[in-house]
């Protein structure tokens, strides 16, 4: 029976990899899995609680995308804005109007259909903070820089000039002539508008990332917590003194938001990456909520946005890092977070598809991958897969060759197995790899440093690579990759490191399942690497060495190596990028840069794939290809989220 499985994925593999794919210069993409990815901004309609507007993009850094739901955050469309953006704000008279700031300063007056520049003096931008008031008054921050408009961004004064970032701006609703606005540790205050401003009181902290809040139904009451403390202060008389009130259970980290509840101005809700906690006392006493929030790693919900929704002051929305965009309609007591389809922001930790039943992927979301997800229908739906196992860090998934309901599973704590197509999991080991490969006969390699090899399905190990190389630094895992057709060849692409001042890439490659392992003499620094899945013969690897940068290609399973390409595109290394080959034509090789380039002659000659992933998305970090699926190529974008183009 285990022969069977086997012999019937050869033969569809065969009969898919006959077919002659029509490859297209510039192939259109589509978003591929549930959403999410980190918040950097949120912004609700003031006249439809469903409809919101979040910018996210990835943790690691730089601004993100402007995405728009209509139906509470389920699923989102990407605007046309695109990317580079930090801080989105609507006009509260005018809702379908719309600003984004960030790299750039936009302006659309329908609801996000179209944009238009509001960059102060046509320029470029730089807008880490956002607030309008009513008669098209816009107050923006623009470096050290606070920018007046008096006609919804078309013109622009500078207002106040400080020594700090301006990151935040708050508009009194019930008095839009009464604006505040915190530098370093201190408050600044204007009474008309925004025009001018006075030091209205010292601050008990510095502003850097803190939170600052007013509350609506008092208007001389502001609430103040500063970034990496618990310490929670109060002003009832307009910011002129602060008096401790009380502290949140968990000093904060990162950035802080305060919200204060129109309806009461003792009811305060304080959320950073420490959290979300509320108060119904003015901030004296506080409890944390957030039932329904992901605990990545068994860590607080890191939360990086709070808003609430006008007029329906119970239904909140919260921006948190990695996870996307989470609702709640009981004032924060219960959170839903579902599959936000379109929110095309995640960073992309793992994706694997069976060998055995091509329709089923896998995908693992968030840099530790603990949002885990299956699809059994080539990745038309969506269902949660194996959360009791990647709560605790997802690193791989290994299938056995024989056996499809036969899975192995890494993260943070060990090996694990399920029997039963990942319903049910037991741990087999403590060995915790990041790279883990089946090779059936209850035999397994893993990797983390060096490999070690398994004969007794992982309960006891032995080292058959060195951890170290020959300097003595630890070879860290890249890729582990089996021929499908013979688990005997094996390749295996190493980084290694030793600080500041080495650093070096490897290339091994095993005929006898693991056993043993030889390097190819003619690669010397392999930075990329990458196998043909429909022919293991067909290797790739971009050589930087003191030749230059150079492609090489072997179709003897590395016994022979051949530089096909000296004039490789600019941005191509392993630092900006990753390498695949087409799943039906050997031929076909992708290399992610910025943009994604292709060759259709064994790497000799590239053209430019410069159609968008989605409005403003060029950059790839990371390609695959499956064997199943020729023709396509699976893309993650360097600034969030995984894309699937059709070349077929």
């Amino acid at each position: 029976m285990r022969l069977a499985f086997r012999s019937k994925i050869l033969l569809v593999a065969t009969l898919i990899l006959a077919r002659a794919p029509f490859a297209q210069a510039a192939p259109p993409w589509k978003p591929f899995g549930p959403g999410g990815g980190s918040v950097y901004s949120l912004a609700v309609e003031p006249r439809n609680p469903d409809v919101v507007y979040a910018i996210a993009g990835t943790r690691f850094g730089g601004p993100g995308t402007l995405y728009k739901s209509t139906d509470g955050g389920a699923t989102w469309r990407t605007l046309a804005a695109g990317s580079g953006l930090e801080t989105v704000v609507l006009d509260p008279e005018h809702p379908e109007t719309v600003y984004a700031g960030g790299f750039s300063f936009l302006r659309s007056t329908d609801g996000g259909r179209t944009w238009s520049s509001a960059s102060p003096n046509g320029g470029a931008a730089s807008i880490g903070a956002l607030a309008v008031a009513p008669g098209g008054v816009v107050l923006a921050g623009n470096g050290t820089q606070l920018l007046r408009s008096a006609d919804g961004g078309r013109s622009w004064t500078i207002v106040l000039r400080g020594s700090d970032a301006v990151r935040s701006i708050l508009v009194d609703p019930a008095d839009p002539r009464r604006v505040y606005h915190p530098s370093q540790n201190t408050l600044y205050k204007s009474e008309d508008g925004g025009v001018h401003w006075m030091p209205a009181a010292l601050l008990p902290g510095f502003t850097g990332n803190a939170g600052l809040a007013l509350a609506p139904s008092a208007p001389r009451r502001l609430y103040f917590l500063g970034s990496y403390q618990n310490r929670v202060y109060r002003s009832d008389d307009g910011g002129v003194t602060w008096p401790f009130v009380g502290e949140v259970p968990r000093g904060t980290v990162g950035k802080v938001t305060l919200l204060v509840d129109p309806r009461s101005a003792d009811k305060v809700y304080a959320a950073s990456s420490a959290g979300i906690f509320i108060s119904d006392d003015g901030g004296i006493t506080w409890r944390e909520i957030g039932a329904g929030l992901p605990r990545t790693l068994d860590q607080p919900p890191a939360v990086t946005a709070l808003v609430a929704a006008p007029g329906r002051s119970d239904t909140l929305y919260a921006g948190l890092e990695e996870a996307g965009v989470a609702r709640s309609v009981d004032a924060g007591a219960h959170w839903q977070l579902g599959l936000q389809t379109g929110l095309n922001a995640s960073v992309i930790a793992l994706l694997k598809f069976h060998p055995l039943r091509p329709d089923t992927v896998y995908l693992g979301l968030d840099a530790a991958g603990t949002r885990s997800f299956r699809s059994t229908d080539g990745g038309r739906t969506w269902q949660v897969f194996a959360r009791s196992v990647t709560r605790k860090g997802w690193k791989d998934l290994a299938f056995d060759p024989d056996d499809p309901d036969l899975l192995y599973a890494v993260n943070g704590v060990g090996t694990w197995k399920s029997a039963d197509g990942g319903e049910n999991w037991a741990r087999i080991s403590a060995e915790g790899p990041t790279r883990l490969a089946a090779l059936g006969r209850r035999t397994l390699l893993a990797s983390r440093c060096g490999i070690r090899r398994s004969t007794d399905e992982g309960r006891t190990w032995k080292q058959v690579l060195p951890c170290n190389d020959v300097a003595g630094y630890p070879r860290t895992p890249l890729s582990l990759q089996v021929d499908p057709r013979d688990a005997r060849n094996i390749y295996v692409h190493f980084a290694v490191s030793g600080g500041t001042h080495y650093f070096n890439f490897e290339v091994f490659e095993s005929r006898d399942g693991g056993i043993t392992w030889t390097k190819p003499r003619a690669l010397k620094y392999p930075t990329l690497f990458a196998v043909a899945p429909g022919d293991f013969r067909v290797l790739y690897a971009v050589d930087e060495f003191l030749h230059g940068v150079r492609l090489l290609r072997s179709v003897d399973g590395g016994g022979s190596w051949q530089v096909v390409n000296r004039n490789l595109p600019a941005n191509v290394s392993y630092f900006s990028g990753s390498m695949a080959v087409d799943a039906a034509d050997p031929d076909t090789l992708y290399i992610a840069a910025n943009p994604l380039v292709v060759s259709h002659d064994g790497g000799a000659s590239f053209e430019a794939i410069t159609t968008p992933l989605e409005a403003g998305k060029l950059g790839v970090v990371r390609l695959w290809t499956y064997l199943a699926s020729p023709g396509r190529v699976y893309a993650a974008a360097a600034s969030g989220g995984l894309f699937v183009g059709h070349f077929e």
